[in-house]
């Protein structure tokens, strides 16, 4: 199940005032949209433009602020709906899920899908798509095909299934990147149906774990459980900001690769890695310079998305304008997997990752940042100052009001 345009369906329920109308969620505060009604899509607006673009080709686009409280409500909602009907689900974001059901023929299983959608747009005021088949890939798929509002059922064999892999490129499959997507090309391998016309002799001597898995359940043949303790995180944040303001690039070089130390170490903290990765510098009057880098394959090694954040500085900032505070966002964020490297460097990631665990062990017994790159090194000292403050104000459970010298 996947709810349809999420954020803003949530707000036309809330205001059935903008029902119909052109809403965007995220430009009024964040400057981009971040999620989109269909009205909106229609008039041309995708998620990721700008506030001065929308304008541009829909001067009356309603644009409101985000609200996660009252998207996790509708989210709670939608999935306690969910499994009064089904024996297992997987919350696989705030707007999707996995539901495992017991019946004797996929038609049944349509039917109570469709009977789960009605009654979410009857109490929620939202819509949502269900895909139904014999494996969280294959629903994964039929879940793209009769949106919005819709259910689609889809067998792994016969007619319908024959249209449908035929219909869809590799790089469409969920677990499927571009890069991977590219490399199956390569291999004469264009959609689905080429895909699973491989026998299984070759699958299993040419690809890696997770490329066997999705073929395996493009197939029919369910190898990916649905797991109820399965929570998602798609993004991770760190900003800090600093005082006094300043104007020194070298001052937002090294603040900016303490966020990324940070961020990393809580991405590894839940064995995740990123794909994406958002910069960001404030200034003074609160306004926003950002730079997105998206990768072909995952960042592993944390290094990488320091050298990109140095360079996203250098073309940020701006001479004369002072700044207040830095901060990275990781998102697409997936599981590690080395099996998954189809492109090298194997040794040397499981290398670093192994390092960088033993980093973390050292700085949860002494103290963060014991250990550091050598970017953020000048960082440390007043980080240890800090932590020391903090240790303090817990001992004596008073304010620090400053040093004596």
């Amino acid at each position: 199940m996947d709810a349809d345009s999420f954020f803003a369906a949530c707000e036309v329920s809330r205001n059935p005032k903008y029902k119909g109308k052109p809403v965007v969620v995220g430009g009024s505060d964040r400057g981009i949209a971040v999620a989109v009604s269909l009205e909106a899509k229609k008039r041309g607006i995708f998620r990721g433009m700008t506030m001065r673009d929308m304008k541009a080709v829909c001067r009356d686009v309603i644009a409101l602020p985000v609200d996660l409280r009252l998207y996790g409500t509708y989210s709670n909602s939608m999935m306690n709906i969910m499994k009064g009907y089904v024996r297992k689900m997987e919350k696989y974001s705030i707007d999707e899920c996995f539901s495992e059901i017991y019946v004797s023929c996929l038609e049944d299983a349509g039917k109570i899908a469709f009977n789960i959608k009605e009654e979410i747009k009857q109490k929620l005021g939202i819509t949502v798509s269900i895909g139904v088949s014999t494996t969280k890939v294959l629903a994964k798929i039929a879940s793209k095909r009769n949106k919005p509002d819709g259910v689609f059922v889809l067998p792994p064999k016969g007619p319908v299934a024959e249209n449908v892999f035929s219909d869809t490129s590799t790089g469409k499959v969920w677990g499927i990147g571009g890069k991977t997507a590219l490399y199956l090309s390569g291999l004469g391998i264009q959609n689905i149906k080429d895909f699973v016309s491989l026998n299984s002799i070759y699958v299993a001597s040419t690809f890696a774990k997770p490329l066997r898995e999705i073929w395996a359940e493009l197939s029919g043949v369910s190898v990916m459980s649905v797991d109820p303790e399965y929570v998602e995180q798609k993004s991770v944040q760190k900003t800090r900001t600093f005082r006094p303001e300043t104007n020194d690039i070298s001052v937002l070089k090294k603040e900016l690769s303490n966020n990324i130390e940070r961020a990393f170490a809580k991405i590894r903290a839940i064995n995740l890695v990123p794909r994406t990765m958002h910069y960001m510098l404030k200034t003074s009057e609160f306004r926003y310079q950002r730079k997105t880098i998206s990768l072909a394959k995952n960042v592993i090694d944390e290094r990488v998305a320091i050298r990109e954040g140095i360079k996203a500085c250098d073309e940020l900032y701006k001479k004369g304008i002072l700044y207040r505070s830095t901060g990275v966002t990781l998102s697409d964020l997936c599981p590690v997997n080395f099996e998954a490297d189809l492109f090298g460097d194997y040794k040397e990631n499981s290398r670093f990752i192994s390092m960088m665990n033993v980093v973390d062990k050292i700085s949860a017994k002494y103290g963060k940042k014991l250990v550091s790159f050598g970017t953020s090194f000048d960082n440390r000292k007043e980080l240890i100052i800090f932590n020391q403050r903090k240790i303090d104000e817990q001992r004596f459970a008073i304010p620090f009001f400053g040093e004596v010298v």
